[in-house]
């Protein structure tokens, strides 16, 4: 099976976090959220999935995302023209399952995220980093149709130091 998706959003008064330095005598810095003007969220999602024989599955997937302030000003700043950080442009998947009829099942699966920015400014950006899984399980039947189904993953296979969320700004 294959997949596509494109959309357009476009949003008026998107709710954002920034950080603002507090006024003397205190010090230091506070968060509050604040009202981005307009937002254009622009992007394109691609997916497949294929079963070459009996037990084993292979699935793919991408996404692109353009999400721009379109008209964003706070505390004199201007946002507008720049990427709404948090959000990377470029994000694949791709995985590789077997189960046998026995119920012993493996699944490998890799994800590569693209770099993406930090702040409204665009002046830091968080790196890009690919990871990669393996699990393997058992399903057990039990009495009266109840299954258990125990499992043992490794994550992160390179041990790859990452950071997969981040708060902006």
């Amino acid at each position: 099976s294959v997949e596509a998706s494109a959309y357009r959003q476009r949003t008026s008064n998107l709710i954002v976090s920034q950080s603002f330095l507090r006024l003397p005598p205190l010090a230091g810095q506070f968060t509050a959220v604040v009202n981005a003007g307009k937002v254009d969220q622009d992007g394109l999602g691609l997916g497949a999935t294929l079963r070459p024989f009996t037990g084993m599955q292979m699935t793919g997937s991408y996404t692109y995302s353009d999400f721009t302030y379109r008209d964003f000003v706070s505390s004199g700043q201007s946002f507008s023209g720049r990427t709404v950080p948090g959000v990377p442009a470029h994000n694949a998947f791709a995985e590789l399952s077997y189960r046998t009829a026995r119920g012993l099942s493996t699944v490998f699966d890799i994800q590569r995220v693209g770099p993406f920015f930090l702040n409204d400014l665009n002046t830091a950006s968080n790196d890009p980093y690919v990871i990669a899984n393996l699990r393997v399980g058992y399903d057990l039947d039990l009495r009266r149709g109840w299954q258990l189904s125990p499992w043992v993953s490794l994550l992160n296979l390179r041990d790859r130091v990452y950071v997969a969320q981040t708060r902006p700004n």
